[in-house]
């Protein structure tokens, strides 16, 4: 439960609240896709080894991967109160032609 609610605290921080609900369907077919195939693989992992030790090695690696990815993504860009303008307003001449592309 509270690994939902803050995914919905954190979504729109990373990508805006336009398409939270998107993002949301998204991340919950992936979820329900991958835990309705977690337990029959374990289970043919079983068969074929003796153990379950393998599928659980295979968990723990995919949740260290998943764990460096979510640490090394990058903090969003918070666009200021005065929009555009006032972002470009804080940059310097130099900073400005590069983002024109002059």
């Amino acid at each position: 439960m509270t690994f939902s609610v803050s995914q919905q605290a954190i979504w729109p921080y990373y990508f805006g609240g336009l398409h939270v609900g998107q993002i949301r369907g998204v991340s919950m077919l992936v979820g329900i896709s991958v835990s309705s195939l977690a337990a029959p693989g374990a289970g043919v992992v079983r068969d074929a080894t003796g153990t379950f030790v393998p599928a659980w090695i295979f968990a723990m690696a995919a949740l260290a991967v998943a764990t460096v990815v979510v640490v090394t993504l990058p903090r969003p860009v918070r666009p200021s109160p005065g929009g555009p303008a006032e972002d470009a307003a804080a940059l310097s001449p130099r900073e400005q032609s590069e983002r024109v592309g002059h």
